[in-house]
């Protein structure tokens, strides 16, 4: 029996645009880290590999590394599955093929939601050495940058190759004994040092971390700067180096203040779990005063230019305000704007400042416009370093004939035991009428950032995007994945399919053996197609296929050089819970695709809600998408009638 093909034209396409698409000029690349080092023989040693995208955004990555396994054997991480797995890093969500035999280590991964950007741990290759070797290699298949028949780096919004550069691994083994690592990291601080003076406000801070075992563990790194953390990843935290000694720099927010003492602290692991922490401190003044009880009891004075409270402004207007203290001078780290219940800080990105402690200008530019048919609220709050507080709210909009006073200047002093003591003036929102009284009521269950969308947008936001997911076909994705990235099957010796639907299994094992009980002559993956191929002569075998999901089955074929592909049909297994859960979210999926136009509808119905008391940029977008959904829906279901 002949399968019939059966490829979604959306798969070809994404595949199409993938292999096809002009090669950007990026510089993304694969490394190995240590690139060299020594280790002991027969003992478990470890190397990394990581990916830079050098700036670029990536949602899915493939490798191919070639060894000797001769000279080394690669040592299974999840004894579990069928095969020799590597260990996998944190820069995808998801590592969909992971496969280490005959001397090749294949790995793919990628994400569904958010984007790699910069450096990260792709893969972990536990090993030994065999025997005697002396040295061995690890070498990544890479032909040139734009060739997609080799390792591959996808650029998220193009597909295109960013791969243009490997460092490939280089090892030697001695004799010795073998140790646990049970020494922790050690910890130095360049600059500044332990009691040093005059570290300028711009200065940078340095920090080594050294193991000369299994190496440190990038990921577990954290440097506390006067009480803020950073972390790999963090603005302001970069590193240099490899697992044996990496230099990290720390740019501080806001700079290293003057005047009073900083403090450094670093925490930090081996790859062998191993903890090492140390703490310095700096600029410690020459002449220790107790702290004076804090004689400033005045808060920060606020004072917004444009708009003020009641004024009548355009929906792309940025917003001024003034925040002065005469006396121990603003705290910049306290300042909080909320407008319409997004909150804004004075290191956001569409927030500037300018000024001193003593007298602050900032200038917002809301990420949206404001709205043009409700009321725009703003609150203030800021603090002085002797601890008073003052919030402030201000209201402006179209038009305020009816709108309330909800002005609000609070006082907050600091209270012997360290916290705060607030007294607002109370204020009363009137409703216009008691439908809006009604909706906002149902809107206070969200929280405050998603309060000026409104409760139905959400639910129709939420609606879209479960339903998107189900239309999508998202089932298939790690199908998807084994076509961009697998090695297709050009010779087959035969086709795995699924008995019920006789659709190409994908990703099944498929072991090799002259008869039951002998050794393996060799070992293939189906590719996308549920082909499989072995570089064997003519002859009786007997093939053992495994795949998660199907019940395994084994069987003897005759094979012959340009003999007629054997076709297999695997049956399902749905015993398990997990199985079972899989079969009912299936049906979920086929549900919501078979009542799509009821389902665009309640979406509609819940969009027009919240467009008719909140004509929101995303209710707008709602509106749209659900119309057009309706509307394509009707026709096909006219069409077929």
């Amino acid at each position: 029996m002949r399968l019939p093909g059966k490829i979604f034209t959306s798969v070809i396409v994404i595949a199409a645009v993938f292999l096809f698409a002009p090669v950007a000029a990026k510089a993304a690349s694969f490394y190995f880290s240590p690139a060299n080092s020594a280790f002991i023989q027969g003992c478990t040693s470890e190397v990394v590999v990581m990916i830079d995208t050098a700036g670029s955004n990536s949602n899915a990555a493939d490798i191919e590394i070639s060894y000797n396994p001769a000279q080394v054997s690669i040592i299974d991480t999840d004894p579990g599955l069928a095969g020799i797995q590597v260990g996998t890093g944190n820069a995808y969500q998801a590592y969909v093929y992971n496969s280490a035999s005959g001397g090749i280590i294949r790995v793919a991964a990628g994400s569904f939601l958010g984007d790699l950007n910069g450096t990260a741990t792709f893969l972990r290759i536990p090993f030994q050495s065999v025997g005697a070797t002396a040295a061995t290699t690890f070498t990544i298949n890479f032909t040139g940058a734009g060739d997609t028949l080799d390792s591959n780096i996808a650029e998220t919004s193009t597909s295109d190759d960013l791969l243009t550069s490997v460092t490939n691994g280089s090892y030697t083994f001695s004799a010795g004994s073998c140790i646990a690592d049970t020494t922790a990291p050690n910890i130095t601080f360049p600059y500044p040092g332990n009691g040093a003076t005059g570290v300028p406000a711009s200065a940078n801070l340095t920090v080594n971390i050294t193991d000369g075992a299994s190496g440190v563990d990038i990921d577990t790194v954290v440097v506390t700067f006067n009480g803020v953390p950073y972390t790999n990843g963090d603005p302001g935290f970069s590193f240099s180096g490899t697992p044996g000694s990496y230099t990290i720099t720390i740019d501080p927010i806001g700079g290293v203040p003057q005047g009073v003492a900083s403090t450094v602290s670093v925490q930090a692991d081996d790859l062998a779990g191993n903890s090492a922490s140390r703490i310095i401190t700096f600029n410690v003044p020459s002449s220790p005063q107790p702290t004076p009880v804090p004689t400033d009891k005045v808060p920060p004075v606020i004072d917004p230019q444009d708009p003020t409270d009641g004024a009548q402004i355009e929906i792309d207007t940025d917003i001024s305000i003034i925040l002065t203290d005469d006396n121990s001078g603003i705290d910049l780290g306290s300042i909080i704007l909320i407008l319409n219940g997004t909150e804004y800080r004075f290191n956001s990105p569409q927030v500037d400042y300018s000024g001193d402690p003593m007298s602050y200008t900032l200038i917002l530019t809301p990420q949206d416009m404001l709205p043009d048919d409700q009321y725009s609220y703003l609150t203030i709050f800021v603090k002085d370093k002797s601890g008073n507080a003052a919030i402030k709210t201000i209201t402006f909009g179209p038009d305020f004939s009816e709108l309330p006073d909800t002005s609000c200047e609070c006082t907050v002093t600091p209270t012997p035991t360290g916290g705060v003591t607030t007294t607002p003036v109370p204020t009363q929102v009137v409703y216009n009428d008691e439908l809006t009284r009604q909706y906002e009521q149902l809107n206070m269950a969200l929280p405050g950032s998603l309060r000026g969308s409104g409760l139905p947008a959400i639910g129709a936001l939420l609606l879209a995007i479960v339903s998107g997911m189900a239309m999508l076909s998202l089932l298939f994705v790690p199908n998807l994945l084994i076509f961009l990235f697998a090695r297709g099957h050009k010779n087959p010796w035969g086709v795995i399919y699924h008995e019920g639907t006789a659709e190409p299994v994908a990703g099944a094992s498929v072991m090799l053996k002259k008869g039951d009980g002998e050794a393996a002559l060799g070992e293939s993956t189906t590719d996308y197609y549920g082909r499989y191929e072995f570089d064997q002569p003519a002859g009786d075998y007997m093939l053992e296929i495994r795949k998660n999901g199907y019940g395994d089955k084994d069987l003897m074929i005759k094979h012959e050089i340009n003999s007629q592909i054997d076709y297999v049909n695997l049956v399902p297994d749905t015993t398990g819970p997990l199985l079972m859960l899989w079969a009912v979210v299936k049906k979920v999926v086929r549900f919501m695709q078979k009542e799509n136009l009821a389902i665009a509808i309640v979406g509609l119905s819940l969009a027009l809600v919240s467009h008719m008391f909140a004509a929101t940029l995303l209710s707008t977008l709602l509106v749209g998408y659900y119309t057009l959904w309706a509307s394509v829906s009707s026709i096909m279901r006219f069409a077929k009638a």
